[in-house]
């Protein structure tokens, strides 16, 4: 659009329409922005968040998830140990949810980092399930995001 036919516009009793546009536009530069922010690439969010001061090489149990090294923090990157034989897997990027379950699907579980509020975990097996998390916080979003 041209300053013309702005003008135009604004001549013609057009201005609402104007004020429209310019509405959008601004819709449309805020959510950009949001994008950039917080958008689908956690490489952005990441770089706001300090990494956790836990040594990347050590296997923290799943029992021992809340301890003042994981708190507050991003924990990308840390090795947690899971129940039973499911190993040791990496905690991923904040908001990507992550899990495994076996061919029968009675036993598995979900992960997720939520960031500063912390890791989630709930793991499901022999017909019950168990949620562990950093803080109580990243439980219950962990919770909100699965159901």
């Amino acid at each position: 659009m041209q300053v013309w036919e702005v003008w135009w516009m604004f001549r013609v009793g057009g201005a609402s329409r104007v004020i429209s546009y310019i509405k959008v536009g601004l819709v449309l530069a805020g959510s950009g922005l949001l994008y950039l922010l917080f958008g689908s690439s956690s490489q952005l969010i990441t770089e706001f968040f300090p990494t956790c001061p836990v040594q990347l090489e050590v296997e923290i149990p799943v029992e021992s998830l809340d301890q003042p090294a994981l708190h507050g923090c991003n924990a990308e990157g840390v090795k947690i140990r899971l129940p039973g034989d499911w190993g040791v897997f990496e905690v991923g990027p904040i908001n990507i949810v992550f899990g495994r379950a076996n061919a029968d699907r009675s036993a598995g579980f979900i992960m997720v980092n939520s960031g500063m509020d912390g890791v989630g975990v709930l793991y499901r097996a022999d017909g019950g399930q168990r949620i562990w998390g950093t803080t109580e916080v990243a439980c219950r979003k962990l919770y909100e995001a699965i159901w």
